[in-house]
């Protein structure tokens, strides 16, 4: 039986939004209520962007450097934020949906309420954050770099992990049953608490075998 995923806590009525052709950082860098469609905003730089309660649909985000940008209530989906740093970011009630985050750099950040759904999220960087009630859902995660993160309670349903690096991270209560755990990069220590399968089990054996430097022969 796999843990029941979490259902958003906010609801947004999109009727209501005001509809924002651009960021317009320069002279505004707090945005509530607000829709943003197609709107073009790579190589975006802005060390205090504030969004509240609104919606960002078919944009792009790529290559933006928005450290401690703070997003809550926000529903993001179609959207580019490959290879963004978005350092100390506070992402508090957030879904990503069918988002491309190859490469983003969400390190020393606190999530708190987020849900990740059918994300490329390969090469991402979220080193020393701290996850809270935090969902993957069907993600790819392949050479995602966790290391010293607090992962306690977060569900990965049905994602790839592969040759992810899980080093002095937090995984109590964590639940990663149907996801790929091939390759990993980890230690013994690294998943104690963790929730896993039977069919898993065989796979990190080896994995922290391999960190170990022992040599498995048959023969």
């Amino acid at each position: 039986m796999t843990s029941p995923l979490r259902k958003p806590s906010f609801i947004i009525n999109e009727a209501s939004l005001d509809l924002v052709s651009d960021l317009g950082i320069t002279h505004r860098d707090t945005f509530e209520q607000s829709l943003f469609v197609e709107v073009k905003a790579n190589s975006l730089v802005s060390p205090a962007l504030k969004i509240e309660h609104s919606i960002i649909r078919k944009s792009d985000l790529s290559l933006s450097e928005l450290k401690k940008i703070q997003l809550t209530e926000v529903i993001i989906e179609d959207t580019d934020i490959s290879n963004s740093q978005w350092f100390e970011g506070s992402l508090g009630k957030v879904i990503f949906k069918k988002c491309r985050m190859t490469g983003i750099q969400l390190n020393e950040a606190f999530l708190e309420d987020v849900i990740f759904i059918e994300c490329i999220l390969d090469l991402a960087q979220f080193r020393f954050s701290h996850f809270k009630n935090v969902v993957f859902e069907n993600c790819i995660l392949r050479e995602t770099d966790f290391q010293n993160s607090n992962l306690k309670g977060t569900i990965f349903k049905t994602c790839d992990l592969g040759k992810s690096r899980l080093v002095n991270v937090n995984l109590q209560d964590a639940d990663l049953r149907g996801s790929q755990l091939t390759s990993l990069i980890v230690t013994m220590n690294d998943f104690k608490g963790a929730i896993i399968n039977s069919e898993q089990l065989m796979t990190i054996t080896y994995d922290i075998a391999e960190g170990l430097g022992l040599q498995i022969k048959d023969e």
